[in-house]
This record gives C-alpha cells, sequence and structure tokens, in this order.
C-alpha cells in the first residue's frame, strides 16, 4: 500500500506495510528513506522515529509533511527533521490516546 503527493520536485510516499516514509526524486530516479525503519510510535529526529501503518500523506503550506499514521490513530507532522504527533496517539501508559490538540497557527 502507498499514498503520495509532491513537494517541490519530489514525490513523498507513505510506504505503509514497511512502516515508513519516502522521498522519489525523479531527476535522479532514486527514492530516499525520510523516516521510519521498524513498526513503532516514536517521535523525535526523522532518523530515529517510527510509525506503524502509515497510510497517507499531505502537505503543508510550509513544506511540512503530514501523516496519516494508522496503526498508532495518529497525525504526525515531519518538519525541520522532527516527527512530532499532533493529534491522538498513545498515552505516557501506552495506551491510546483521543481527543485533540492545539494545532498550528
Amino acid at each position: 500500500h502507498h499514498h503520495h503527493v509532491l513537494l517541490y520536485r519530489y514525490l513523498v510516499i507513505s510506504d505503509t506495510d514497511n512502516h515508513r516514509i519516502l522521498c522519489y526524486d525523479p531527476t535522479q530516479k532514486e527514492v530516499v528513506p525520510i523516516s521510519g525503519s521498524h513498526e513503532g510510535f516514536q517521535d523525535g529526529l526523522v532518523s530515529s522515529a517510527s510509525f506503524r501503518y502509515p497510510c497517507g500523506v499531505d502537505i503543508g503550506a510550509r513544506g511540512e509533511i503530514f501523516i496519516c499514521d494508522l496503526g498508532n490513530n495518529a497525525i504526525r507532522m515531519i518538519k525541520d527533521g522532527v516527527v512530532s504527533t499532533i493529534a491522538g496517539g498513545h498515552d505516557d501508559l501506552g495506551k491510546l490516546r483521543g481527543g485533540w490538540r492545539d494545532g498550528l497557527s
């Protein structure tokens, strides 16, 4: 399963079954991982963050990458090399949380 959007000249892809976000550069014909390498729920630097079945991506007005992280019931964001959870996800005890958080201004 894959879902993709364009960011500048790059194609951003959610690689659902492999729990990662990819970037395809059509001029170089190369796919580069942006974030995620194993199933999990970890915010932080793109090199250490993890996702669980990311099933969709979108691009914000400032170049942020928004991810629908289906397995974690969360909306995640990649900005300036950092992954953060902006809605849903887990609490400190690992239980799924619902509700909302303040968004971007």
